[in-house]
């Protein structure tokens, strides 16, 4: 995450500060209170976007003891790189560090940030649309049980909302999803990318790029929108086709054929 958000370019270098908001930003926006409450109010400004960057400063990615050629495995803090000025974030002002920044953000944004990850979850492992009285009783037992995601998964799983019939049946399958799923309910052996011998990659990239969801290349930092975005109309015929080459074992191959030899 540091790597992807460019932490390391967020930094002080003799007395100039060199402000990258990524990390901070995403931090907020993506990972734990949204930008908005589930009233339309904004959690967060873009001062406190910049004022939280500035707190999270000073962290700089080692280099791999294997070689240049790997990525950074650990992260090291820097005093020297961090701005130890006083900064206001979320109502607080103080000389805050990456830490400071954190706890504040879980002290001041405590319900919302419950809200918001309890939302995705529902969303995740029920319905599109959440049930907002049922996100608000795993956001209480996500604070109460001091963050530990175990028992809000225990709550909801176990609850009768999980089972009711209305619920049954209603999730998208992503493409890799619905692809390596069926590829193993199946037992389908006639699929390419799964031969050891093949080099190049073939049939199953080449339909989750054409589906919307190459591997390890999301749109964005956000990864895919996910949920009806799956089945749009120019995705949902191909889904349809695969699943009745599927049943009739006429599962064509969609490789591109190897160039022949000289």
């Amino acid at each position: 995450m540091e790597l992807f958000l460019s932490l390391h370019y967020n930094f002080v270098h003799e007395g100039k500060k060199y402000i990258n908001e990524n990390y901070a930003r995403e931090m907020m926006e993506l990972h734990t209170v949204g930008i908005f409450d589930e009233h339309n109010k904004r959690n967060y400004t873009q001062k406190d976007v910049y004022e939280a960057a500035r707190g999270l400063t000073g962290w700089f990615s080692m280099p791999s003891e294997l070689g240049d050629e790997y990525l950074p495995m650990y992260s090291r803090f820097i005093p020297e790189r961090w701005d130890d000025g006083e900064k206001t974030y979320l109502g607080r002002t103080g000389n805050w560090n990456t830490d400071d920044i954190i706890r504040i953000l879980f002290e001041e944004r405590s319900r919302q940030i419950a809200v918001n990850i309890c939302s995705k979850l529902y969303c995740e492992f029920i319905g599109d649309e959440p049930d907002m009285n049922v996100v608000h009783e795993l956001a209480t037992t996500f604070i109460a049980s001091n963050w530990e995601l175990k028992p809000v998964l225990r709550e909801l799983f176990g609850s009768e909302h999980f089972f009711h019939e209305n619920n049954r049946g209603i999730l998208k399958k992503s493409p890799i999803d619905y692809i390596i799923g069926m590829v193993r309910q199946c037992d389908l052996q006639d699929v390419p990318d799964f031969h050891k011998e093949q080099v190049r990659p073939g049939d199953i990239l080449i339909r989750l790029e054409s589906w919307g969801q190459l591997m390890y290349n999301p749109p964005n930092v956000s990864g895919w929108k996910g949920k009806r975005d799956w089945v749009n109309p120019s995705v949902l015929s191909r889904r349809l086709q695969f699943a009745r080459e599927v049943i009739q074992n006429k599962l064509y191959t969609i490789s591109y054929p190897s160039p022949p030899s000289i």
